[in-house]
């Protein structure tokens, strides 16, 4: 098959590679099939997006300047720490990495820190609200959680001296990503463990019954002490 200029990948023709390559491929539509091979061997991949996503919202009360580690989880994973205080329902857009997210249900936690820890259980939290949350990918899609109220104003953490209840400070809201904004596969590829020379790359995408392809010949040049 002859090269397709719709399909890219992550690497180019005569690439000299060392050591641990990621690579990315892409195809041109959402119902494409990636298939990934090297050397004709396929590689196990991983559907991935490239674009970052963005969580908005409108926060008051938060003292972050003052020491306290609020925070934004995503898949349970710290992906945000506010460093400044924020009030009269300041307006914020938080990057989140293409990396914590994944194809279906995605776990997004706004979270009341302590001075000492962003997901401390115990001790003196922040107290803060916010409202007007959205959840927005890369291509602009927003997202929606049926459980989110819009005309509703969330409070996070406990005031001075309050019972200490573990579920106040936190809130989690779950949004959906489904298959087709993942137009793209990921491998981690150790290329040491292959022989110095030339190598095959290639690409092939499935559209039904047609099959499109693109491949590239790289040199693998292992490192010389």
């Amino acid at each position: 098959m002859a090269n397709d200029e719709t399909l890219t990948l992550s690497m180019d023709n005569g690439d000299i590679v060392r050591g641990t390559r990621g690579i990315i491929a892409t195809g041109n539509k959402p119902e494409t099939k990636l298939r990934l091979l090297i050397d004709d061997v396929q590689m196990p991949t991983k559907p991935v997006m490239q674009q970052q996503a963005f969580l908005s919202f409108e926060a008051d009360g938060m003292k972050s300047g003052d020491g306290f580690k609020n925070s934004i989880w995503v898949n349970d994973k710290l992906a945000y720490t506010f460093d400044k205080n924020l009030t009269a329902y300041t307006k914020m857009s938080i990057p989140i990495n293409a990396n914590l997210l994944q194809l279906g249900s995605n776990k997004i936690t706004l979270r009341s820190g302590t001075k000492k820890s962003p997901d401390d259980k115990e001790g003196e939290h922040d107290q803060w609200k916010f409202r007007a949350l959205k959840f927005e990918l890369g291509d602009r899609t927003v997202l929606d959680d049926p459980n989110y109220k819009t005309a509703t104003v969330y409070t996070v953490g406990s005031s001075v001296g309050a019972a200490h209840e573990a579920a106040s400070f936190h809130k989690e809201f779950n949004y959906v990503i489904k298959e087709d904004k993942y137009r793209s596969v990921y491998y981690l590829w150790d290329t040491e463990k292959l022989p110095d020379g030339n190598h095959k790359v290639e690409l092939i995408a499935e559209e039904g019954t047609s099959k499109k392809a693109k491949t590239i010949i790289f040199h693998n040049r292992q490192a010389r002490w």
